[in-house]
């Protein structure tokens, strides 16, 4: 009798087993996501159990006479959990510079390129919706709309290299940044947000004054002492950048 019950709990313990959950990190241009949207739907989002949640920094695109780009756009508010919008060009309003210069020197970062702020914002925004719909997440898995798959990503080698070791990121080969490739990334959420939570301080060390973005997601990895892995994909890392050039 006591047997029976030790295998029914051990039964509903495997049926209750947590699922991990994935968030999406995607920044950048719509572009040409209206071509890329099924090979990333098929090969990155379904890919897990649950299904990966979208959250993405980009522009609002309303000035633009592109009508591929619209229709990119709207393609990737309906498939994300949440969008930010951001301005591609900051207007400087007169009285708006003498309140930058009020501002703490620490606050400000100082790399070449947006993203690491746009990163820091959008990290707030999935830890706000987490928080509001009490939910956990394991992973993030950072991109871009106009990466196009090729094959499909192994998604459950990618967990179990990431739980096997402590401070790891999986980054694929690809680039001349001693192999990190700022295109795209996959951490644990609680190491890649220690990377990206790291970036002010990471500017203050003089990090930020120095290297352009490519640059800096590789610095800012190895400052906060994250070991790169790399996975085995097929057709030059499974995915590659789809640009208007590409498309015609």
């Amino acid at each position: 009798m006591q047997t029976q019950r030790l295998e029914a709990w051990t039964e509903a313990s495997v049926v209750k087993k947590k699922k991990k959950r994935w968030a999406v990190m995607m920044i950048g241009s719509p572009r040409t996501y209206t071509f890329t949207r099924s090979s990333f739907i098929k090969h990155v989002l379904n890919r897990t159990d649950h299904s990966m949640d979208v959250f993405t920094s980009t522009q609002s695109m309303t000035n633009t006479s592109c009508s591929i780009e619209k229709h990119s756009l709207q393609l990737l508010q309906k498939d994300s959990t949440l969008v930010r919008f951001h301005q591609s060009i900051v207007t400087v309003k007169k009285g708006m510079l003498g309140e930058r210069r009020r501002q703490k020197k620490e606050d400000i970062l100082k790399t070449k390129d947006r993203f690491v702020n746009e990163q820091n914002a959008l990290l707030q925004l999935m830890e706000d919706y987490s928080k509001e719909h009490g939910i956990t997440y394991d992973y993030i898995f950072y991109t871009r709309p106009d990466l196009y798959y090729t094959v499909p990503f192994n998604i459950q080698e990618m967990e179990r290299a990431i739980d096997g070791k402590l401070s790891t990121i999986f980054t694929p080969g690809c680039c001349d940044f001693k192999g990190f490739c700022d295109r795209l990334g996959a951490g644990s959420y609680q190491d890649y947000s220690k990377m990206i939570l790291s970036s002010k301080e990471w500017a203050r060390s003089g990090g930020g004054s120095k290297y352009a973005y490519e640059d800096a997601f590789r610095h800012r990895a190895e400052y906060v002492n994250l070991t790169k892995f790399d996975l085995t994909l097929k057709e030059d890392y499974g995915f590659f950048t789809l640009r208007f050039k590409r498309v015609a």
